[in-house]
């Protein structure tokens, strides 16, 4: 009787791993599936002179993982991942790659790895140095294909801007080219305030201490806390939004963090050297009012900054 029973319980153990190794077989062939699915789509989508991201595409922080991996790939076929990657059109192709990972249901880091194992394939077939001059997203199309054509030229925010800085430094040549741009996004002097003050205080933190404000002459007590109140303003961002989520991972694909960050700062320091005038009428209108507003509260500490804002600001005017 034990014996039968023995065979009983061996056999239908047998039957429960023979299922779930076929279980498992399945599993791994529907992940290879899905994977070469991903592969295939990334191509179609380059092909047809597009890039892609991810949900994940505008953040610096997962980007640089991907921008890590896919150096590694290319280092085993070139001596000089950074030339290869110059312009940023192989990083948007592993995006891209990172994209049709994400619809397949893979997780972020199986995104990463296939992302990589696109670049690898890309290798494979000596496709670098195409990618290189390939297209920008697809509402661009055009112009991105003019841009293709010069090593000067770059896309971004859907802008055909040059990067040709010679004589001068490059944060220069691109923010120079993007600050026309906050002014078409600043119609009210509402507008024009809230970009000056949330850019400043962006400009104050400690990750950016190694670009300058005193450009501005914009002082702690105009743009303390203004970035908390965003959503108040949500009607006055525009040249903000733009900036968040159009240009900066633009200029993060083609010239990394820090440079991007820089030429964002420099921006500002266009938009206050050719509009000084209406910035600093638009700053003294609204250090009036706060002004005001703290002497009316009983807030005279803070009523006293502002008057010396006021001061400044209107010795300033009277230089011009």
């Amino acid at each position: 009787m034990e014996v039968v029973l023995y065979i009983i319980v061996g056999a239908i153990g047998f039957g429960i791993l023979r299922g779930l190794f076929r279980s498992k077989l399945a599993d791994i062939r529907n992940i290879k599936q899905r994977h070469g699915q991903a592969m295939a789509a990334a191509v179609d989508t380059l092909a047809g002179g597009n890039y892609l991201r991810p949900s994940w595409g505008t953040d610096p922080g997962r980007i640089d993982v991907v921008d890590r991996n896919i150096r590694t790939e290319i280092a085993k076929t070139f001596d000089s991942p950074d030339e290869i990657l110059k312009g940023g059109h192989l990083l948007r192709a592993a995006l891209t790659a990172a994209h049709h990972m994400e619809r397949q249901g893979f997780g972020f880091f199986e995104q990463v790895t296939g992302a990589a194992d696109f670049i690898a394939l890309v290798g494979e077939r000596g496709m670098f140095r195409k990618l290189q001059i390939g297209l920008e997203d697809s509402e661009t199309e055009n112009v991105a294909e003019a841009a293709s054509q010069n090593d000067s030229l770059v896309i971004i925010a859907g802008l055909r801007i040059s990067t040709d800085s010679t004589g001068l430094d490059l944060e220069t040549v691109v923010s120079r080219q993007l600050s026309p741009e906050i002014v078409k996004r600043c119609p009210t002097e509402l507008d024009l305030y809230r970009y000056l003050v949330e850019e400043a205080e962006w400009l104050s933190e400690d990750e950016n201490d190694d670009i300058s404000l005193d450009f501005s002459e914009i002082r702690e007590v105009e743009y303390e806390g203004e970035r908390a109140k965003a959503s108040k303003y949500h009607r006055n961002r525009d040249a903000l939004t733009w900036l968040d989520n159009r240009v900066m991972p633009d200029l993060r694909l083609h010239f990394g963090q820090a440079m991007a960050d820089r030429i964002r700062g420099a921006v500002l320091f266009d938009m206050c050297l050719e509009h000084l005038e209406a910035i600093l009428a638009v700053r003294l209108k609204y250090a009036v009012h706060y002004h005001n507003n703290c002497l009316k509260s009983g807030s005279y500490g803070y009523a006293d900054r502002w008057a010396e804002v006021i001061d400044e600001i209107e010795s300033r005017m009277g230089q011009l």
